[in-house]
């Protein structure tokens, strides 16, 4: 029976002896190097501008068009659904739908 015994002549466990025969120097060189990473990217980053326009997209092109041509739908929608045992007619439901949201005209759900 041959028993093997470790290598400990090669790359890996000289840089793991150093590494832990040095191992303030090792963790003072990690902190140093990612200090600098930060500073070099930061330093070289974009600016940073925060445009939400849109530029020259397709998108932005189908914004301004809306815009233009259907003003009153400008901003937010806001779909509320409420459950009411009584259906949306009751007094109570319509009460708790105008705490929410002021209601132009109640959509009613097909299976009723």
């Amino acid at each position: 029976m041959t028993t093997e015994t470790a290598r400990t002549d090669g790359a890996l466990a000289r840089l793991a002896r150093f590494c832990y025969r040095r191992r303030r120097l090792v963790l003072l060189t990690w902190i140093v190097g990612v200090i600098a990473m930060a500073l070099v990217g930061f330093g070289y980053a974009a600016a940073p501008d925060n445009d939400f326009s849109g530029g020259n997209s397709d998108s932005a092109k189908a914004q301004a068009l809306i815009e233009k041509h259907f003003p009153e739908q400008q901003g937010d929608t806001l779909t509320l659904a409420i459950k009411a045992d009584k259906g949306i007619d009751d007094p109570a439901a319509r009460q708790k739908s105008r705490r929410s949201s002021p209601i132009s005209k109640p959509h009613r759900s097909p299976d009723r």
